[in-house]
């Protein structure tokens, strides 16, 4: 609209940037022009606070960033937060006003993504080694994990590793506390 701030425009077509990228959408029709939009306004050095602070941090500021570079750079940041029981670390820093403590919260989301991806190849190892026990038991037709030495926010990307690498459906299961299980199933074209 015409009476729109445009910073704060620019702003949230970061937003929807990444959001489109987080999410997979096929990028046609408005979800390119969408995409395109928020990158350009990163690329002309005009980044959201917030999404400045991990720019930064994965070394990008002055570089010409694609939706590639958002997807592998800056969502698994993101997706961290949520996969390791934090996702409203990732809110506080897109709405933190100041500078200093969106600096400490953006270093926590680049731990938490450290934790993240010591954990996947912690429940990868895990996974494989369990996975071949159960081949038979489902004609090799499924690829079925369940340990509790699987941490719940990568069940999904173990899942996957494995329905890719076997070429079947997977199901990996890990435990949250207690009694309460969390699964995910990945399948093949």
């Amino acid at each position: 609209s015409e009476n729109k701030n445009p910073k704060i425009e620019e702003e949230e077509l970061q937003l929807v940037a990444l959001a489109a990228l987080a999410d997979i959408m096929p990028l046609q029709n408005e979800n390119r022009i969408l995409v395109r939009k928020g990158l350009e306004s990163m690329n002309k050095g005009r980044y959201r606070p917030g999404i400045f602070e991990l720019i930064q941090k994965q070394n990008m500021i002055g570089k010409k960033i694609s939706s590639t570079d958002l997807s592998w750079n800056i969502v698994p940041l993101l997706n961290a937060t949520g996969r390791l029981g934090e996702p409203e670390t990732a809110l506080k820093l897109l709405i933190e006003e100041n500078p200093q403590n969106r600096e400490k919260i953006a270093d926590r989301i680049i731990a938490l993504n450290v934790e993240r991806k010591k954990l996947g190849a912690e429940a990868q190892t895990e996974a494989e080694s369990l996975v071949r026990e159960n081949l038979s038991r489902f004609n090799n037709k499924l690829a079925y994990v369940n340990s509790e030495k699987i941490n719940r926010g990568v069940t999904g990307i173990v899942a996957g590793k494995l329905s890719s690498m076997l070429k079947i459906p997977a199901i990996v299961i890990g435990q949250v506390d207690g009694n309460l299980l969390r699964a995910s199933l990945r399948s093949i074209p």
